[in-house]
């Protein structure tokens, strides 16, 4: 296998794992058969062993272009960009990240996604980007319901002071105080992430930048 077989086969361990995660009722069972230690070292290899295959498939794939890019994808994605790693990174820094958002991980993906289908048109980044788009959005739906199903009384205490869009839980009041662990902290990791993958992303993936 080569290329875009890599890439198909790489994603789908990756989402196939997550989607048993994901729900409810099939990660149960699952998790009662192989026990947590074990359901848990097979989700990590699935998902680090998919993530591995999509970077050799990319790496390997020819450049096949879908789309045009919008003239300004490109900047916007530099400047929204920090967000993004901001949120990957402080929702397993920080609680009061999560007093922004309750999926600061999965708004992380979500953007992250967006952004690099803006600034990319080829079948490569298209194949890897949309799903992880769609992923981002359908995961915070699908781990909403499994916190609701597994665990009535800390879902109605995080749905009481935590919001799926970012500052809602804010703006109406909602969000508990400030719980002071790391917060800025965790945003200023993400900003040293940031600068430390925008200038390493020729080295990384292999395309320059525009950034000075």
């Amino acid at each position: 296998m080569e290329g875009f077989d890599l890439l198909a086969v790489g994603l789908g361990m990756f989402f196939g794992v997550h989607l048993i995660s994901g729900i409810h009722e099939l990660r149960t069972p699952v998790t009662a058969i192989m026990g947590q230690a074990g359901y848990r070292m097979t989700h990590a290899l699935f998902a680090i062993g998919g993530l591995v295959l999509v970077g050799m498939g990319y790496a390997d794939a020819p450049f096949v272009p879908l789309y045009e890019p919008p003239s300004w994808g490109a900047s916007i994605t530099l400047l929204v960009m920090p967000v993004a790693i901001i949120f990957l990174i402080g929702g397993h820094l920080s609680k009061d990240i999560k007093r922004v958002t309750r999926h600061p991980m999965l708004w992380g993906i979500t953007l992250f996604s967006a952004l690099h289908l803006l600034a990319n048109g080829d079948k490569a980044a298209v194949m890897i980007f949309a799903p992880f788009l769609v992923y981002g959005l359908l995961a915070m739906w699908l781990t909403d319901r499994k916190k609701r199903l597994g665990d009535a009384e800390g879902w109605e205490k995080d749905s009481r002071q935590t919001s799926v869009f970012p500052f809602v839980a804010m703006r109406q009041g909602r969000a508990g105080p400030p719980a002071g662990d790391k917060g800025l902290k965790a945003v200023l990791i993400g900003l040293v992430v940031y600068i430390l993958l925008a200038y390493g992303h020729q080295w990384l993936i292999g395309v320059a930048l525009p950034i000075g």
